[in-house]
């Protein structure tokens, strides 16, 4: 039996990379890999598993990085609109002082 070099490894995963995952599949269940091929099959239909969760993983980090991004905005947003809201109750205030005076004024001008 002869060993199995990094070079033939490649080779027979370049052929895998060729036929496609769902073929190298097909052909895993129907047994058409020998002895040797059988755990290269495996590893290399195990690599791409991994491949593939790694992009999800990256995927599913870029949409939570953006939710707390979106997520500050928004709290940014609402902290500017409480500034602004109590400004506007702190004119409100004066305005009803100020109405209230007037008030005062024309009940005091009528009387006079």
């Amino acid at each position: 039996m002869s060993q199995l070099t990094d070079q033939h490894v490649a080779e027979i995963f370049q052929g895998f990379d060729q036929i496609g995952e769902e073929a190298v599949r097909n052909k895993l269940a129907a047994g058409l890999y020998g002895y040797k091929n059988k755990p290269l099959a495996e590893e290399w239909l195990r690599r791409h598993e991994e491949s593939r969760q790694g992009f999800a993983d990256d995927e599913q980090t870029d949409i939570a990085r953006s939710a707390k991004d979106a997520a500050w905005a928004s709290a940014n947003a609402a902290e500017r609109s409480a500034t602004e809201a109590g400004k506007a109750n702190i004119l409100a205030k004066w305005a009803l002082g100020l109405a209230a005076i007037s008030l005062l004024v024309a009940v005091f001008a009528l009387i006079t």
